[in-house]
């Protein structure tokens, strides 16, 4: 009986223990349904929470700091850290509901995205997506539609438009079961990023143009007149001048975004790119510098001394040519080093969430056997991918080749036929018996000629540029570029010779400055740009001086 009477005290007070306060579990309950709308004042209700939460259940505890998270997240505040929140992630991974496990790994994802862990994040939202139910009549659409969202944005700062695409088809799918109209839409809008990170033009234009029409369809005509960025871009590239001055006043007039004085809204002043790029292309040469120089005021210096140094050169202002290029070269480091950075911040990252997952593989004692396997496997995709990157490179370098030698059998016999026609048309009337001969030569030539020239013709123009860009022209114009103590600089018959090539290789560059009628140096000059000939080996080649700059080389005409 005493032992009994123990045993009936100690379960008592574990029940007291464990009791929660009803207060506590009102306050939960009010920020829980404030969380959607106010989620300031329900952050404010969880922080009063605070003092009391340690003497709570373990169930309260968890819940307390997933309905915090959520608030902070949704607020842009500091979210808790990784470590604190994976015990509430495996709580409910134990005792949660699909709807609580998949809004726990979000949540963790949403942390690890803060501290710029992209892929612990992506594998959060894969576990996070893996948890919901959505055959269940209670799925949470809601948090659901989130995590591709996320998702998405995560996908798109690695670059794999693809893989970013299909989380924006989805992130629209959940959102319009969700009842997000808005969110639906600007998922559309958003994969026209992705396509223009595969260049496809034609989906840019298709997609960006589907969201403006839903937009306004659903009566959000400022959203809808905003939706037009990349297809400014598109129609700037195309030369259609008419169709990007509408998109601009539609955007200007109708989005929302530009205050009395004209000015976008902070964050979107890349927009002025657009704008200098247009009235550079209608050759307003001033409006260009204009919003050029206002797009350098906000940091983007890249873009805007480019565009500054065209402006310059359309202006014949050398001098000024000369300063921007400095300038834009140094922001081209800049841009370069900030993108290295970036690209070892993201092995990095790579590298030790993989090491993570190692040391959490080896605390479980799980797997040793999965992660040889995995070593395997990866060995091999690398040897197999080692092994098919040496037989394309052969085939294409053999291919190059094989387009050079047909590129340099067409010169000679073109070169040829036009000798024997000569010859011929100068002895036709003197020499009977050597016209004959002349005239079989010319035949026989022609039909190689014209055999050559279709073999040619069926080479798609990327090899005929590649086939250009590794030519012995090319490359003989390259050596003349090296540093040596007595200078080589490239003869007029080489300058024809590189011509002819561009001829062949570039038809439709050829034709754009055959008819602009250039000067000689402007003609070599533009020819050394279009084959990626820095400014300093172009000095060399023209043989002008060198600007003084470490950084930048121009010339001083």
């Amino acid at each position: 009986m005493k032992n009994l009477l123990s045993i009936s005290i100690l379960l008592l007070l574990c029940l007291t223990s464990c009791t929660d306060d009803k207060a506590v579990l009102t306050i939960l309950d009010r920020a829980e349904a404030m969380m959607g709308e106010h989620s300031d004042s329900a952050y404010l209700w969880l922080c009063k929470a605070d003092s009391a939460i340690a003497d709570q259940s373990k169930k309260t505890q968890m819940r307390h700091l997933m309905l915090k998270a959520e608030a902070t997240n949704k607020l842009f505040l500091q979210m808790p850290s990784d470590t604190l929140f994976q015990e509430v992630v495996d709580y409910y991974d134990r005792h949660g509901t699909s709807n609580q496990q998949l809004k726990a790994h979000y949540l963790l994802g949403c942390i690890y995205r803060d501290m710029k862990e992209a892929p612990q994040a992506i594998q959060c939202y894969y576990d996070a997506v893996e948890k919901a139910d959505t055959l269940s009549d209670d799925c949470d659409y809601n948090t659901l539609f989130r995590v591709y969202s996320q998702m998405s944005f995560i996908l798109d700062s690695q670059i794999m438009p693809d893989e970013e695409i299909d989380a924006l088809k989805k992130f629209g799918k959940y959102a319009l079961k969700a009842g997000y109209v808005y969110e639906y839409i600007r998922s559309i809008e958003f994969m026209s990023k992705a396509y223009n990170l595969k260049a496809d033009t034609a989906m840019v234009l298709s997609t960006e143009q589907r969201a403006h029409d839903l937009y306004l369809k659903h009566d959000m005509p400022k959203a809808a007149a905003s939706a037009c960025m990349l297809s400014m871009y598109i129609y700037i590239n195309l030369g259609d001048y008419i169709k990007v001055k509408h998109l601009m006043d539609v955007l200007e007039n109708e989005s929302g975004l530009f205050n009395k004085r004209g000015e976008i809204e902070p964050g979107r002043e890349h927009y002025y790119h657009c704008k200098g790029l247009y009235y550079l292309g209608i050759n307003q040469l001033d409006s260009a510098e204009y919003y050029f120089k206002k797009l350098l005021h906000h940091g983007y210096s890249f873009d805007a001394y480019r565009g500054l140094m065209e402006v310059a050169q359309r202006k014949g202002d050398s001098q000024s040519v000369l300063s921007y290029s400095k300038c834009y070269e140094a922001s081209f480091d800049t841009l370069v080093t900030n993108i290295h950075e970036e690209a070892t911040r993201q092995v990095v990252g790579m590298y030790n969430y993989s090491r993570q997952q190692k040391i959490a593989e080896k605390e479980r004692e799980v797997a040793s056997k999965n992660r040889a396997l995995l070593i395997v496997s990866v060995f091999m995709f690398v040897l197999i991918f080692i092994v098919v990157y040496g037989m394309y490179r052969r085939f294409r370098t053999k291919k190059l080749r094989e387009v050079a030698r047909l590129n340099s059998n067409l010169a000679i016999v073109k070169q040829n036929y036009t000798k024997v026609l000569a010859e011929w048309q100068s002895k036709e009337k003197s020499f009977s018996n050597q016209v004959s001969e002349k005239q079989n030569e010319l035949e026989r030539l022609s039909q190689q000629l014209q055999e050559y020239q279709q073999l040619y013709d069926q080479i798609s123009p990327s090899d005929k540029e590649d086939a250009l860009m590794h030519s012995d022209i090319v490359m003989t114009f390259r050596d003349m570029t090296k540093p040596r103590r007595t200078p080589i600089y490239p003869s007029q018959s080489d300058w024809d010779y590189l011509l002819a090539n561009v001829e062949r290789c570039l038809p439709s560059f050829y034709s754009e400055i055959a008819r602009a009628s250039l000067s000689k140096q402007e003609l070599q000059v533009t020819l050394l740009t279009r084959l990626n000939f820095s400014p300093a080996d172009m000095a060399i080649l023209l043989n002008t001086k060198v600007g003084s700059s470490p950084n930048c080389v121009g010339f001083v005409m």
